[in-house]
């Protein structure tokens, strides 16, 4: 029952933060509309609301996107494995997709080539990049370079194989990096629709065969490490 109630918690949270967004959409359009009928903005002033209205509708359709993925893949039990991908090159396609430079560091070969769910395997590692980017661009403290790296590695459990996005953002409580990719049932500091971005990692990661977690002994930033089943 306790479950339950969080899970609707948890939506209304969601949904509350996807209105914010839409009140803010429609107040773009209608002053924009209105000024086709009673011209009275400099060309500046529209440019400026036209572009607040693209960034804020882009905003909506990445929050309805990362919950239709949440009720996706939690209602999936297993992924298939369909896709055959060279790791190395999926892995810098997505570092450079990037507002940042991510460093990729890597101890498999480019000619390796996995068997997985490529779809799942690139949400989960675009997304903690996402992630990491906005941190170091976002943090309080400037005592570090700006640095976010991405890492693939072999050397770990035999069959699985692991990866690793480190950022210099702020450190966070060890409570918040136990709770990351736990569903909020109170609206965060930060975003809500940013935290359904973590639990849906946990979800595709879960349906891949690993575990993912947030480092505890590194204190310099964030680190989270993921691994996925090999076949």
């Amino acid at each position: 029952m306790e479950k339950e109630k969080n899970d609707w918690r948890f939506l209304c949270v969601a949904m509350a933060e996807i209105r914010e967004s839409l009140q803010l959409a429609t107040s773009y359009s209608y002053l924009l509309n209105n000024d086709e009928y009673h011209p009275t903005m400099a060309s500046d002033e529209r440019k400026y609301a036209l572009d607040h209205l693209d960034d804020t509708l882009w905003l909506i359709e990445s929050q309805l996107g990362r919950l239709s993925d949440l009720a996706y893949y939690s209602s999936m039990e297993k992924l298939e494995y369909s896709d055959r991908i060279l790791l190395n090159r999926l892995c810098r396609d997505l570092a450079n997709d990037q507002d940042v430079k991510v460093i990729f560091e890597t101890d498999i070969p480019d000619y390796y080539a996995i068997k997985t769910n490529e779809e799942a395997l690139s949400k989960i590692v675009s997304t903690l990049l996402d992630q990491a980017v906005y941190r170091v661009l976002n943090r309080r403290t400037n005592r570090r370079a700006q640095q976010v790296t991405l890492t693939v590695t072999e050397r770990g459990e035999e069959g699985k194989l692991t990866f690793v996005v480190t950022d210099t953002g702020d450190v966070a409580s060890r409570e918040d990096d136990i709770t990351t990719f736990d569903p909020p049932t109170e609206k965060p500091s930060n975003s809500t629709m940013k935290a359904v971005g973590y639990c849906n990692c946990k979800l595709m990661v879960d349906l891949l065969g690993g575990f993912i977690y947030i480092d505890p002994k590194y204190r310099e930033g964030r680190r989270v490490v993921f691994d996925i089943a090999l076949k």
